[in-house]
């Protein structure tokens, strides 16, 4: 008996130590977010809407892009510059064919000798079309780096 209670103690002392692994949803559309990133990144213009849909939009630190053509005319005032960014996905949830992911977005943009650093918190809305989830709805807020309660 003391064999079989220590057994059990083991199990759900593991179990407490393992990380729950993330959804397939969420790492299918997190597939897409970081696409459309590298897509960016590399100016590749057409690449950016194969993670977008067609009614793609974003409001970002105040501006409403409405689709992706003003998005990008956006982007082109960027061309030549480097980026370097990471995210970190605070909290997501999908339901069906749709869903929203919440992150923490760090990007350094860097052209020639000026930098420029931003933390932003981001809420997407991505949709599952054909069998993809891609991105409909962005929308950025820069904040002060840990200028927010984490939870």
């Amino acid at each position: 008996m003391k064999k079989i209670l220590s057994l059990f103690t083991l199990i759900v002392l593991l179990c407490g130590f393992t990380t729950a692994p993330k959804s397939t949803n969420e790492e299918a559309a997190m597939n897409s977010i970081n696409g459309f990133y590298k897509a960016m990144s590399d100016f590749a213009y057409a690449k950016v809407g194969d993670f977008c849909t067609e009614d793609f939009c974003v409001i970002d630190n105040g501006m409403y892009y409405k689709n992706l053509d003003e998005f990008l005319a956006m982007l082109k005032e960027f061309e030549g510059s480097e980026f370097k960014y990471n995210m970190e996905v605070m909290r997501s949830r999908f339901n069906g064919k749709s869903g929203l992911i919440i992150l923490e977005f760090n990007i350094d943009i860097i052209s020639g000798n000026d930098k420029m650093h931003i933390t932003a918190l981001e809420n997407y809305v991505v949709q599952k079309v054909k069998g993809d989830w891609l991105i409909a709805f962005i929308q950025s807020t820069p904040i002060q780096p840990d200028g927010y309660a984490h939870q």
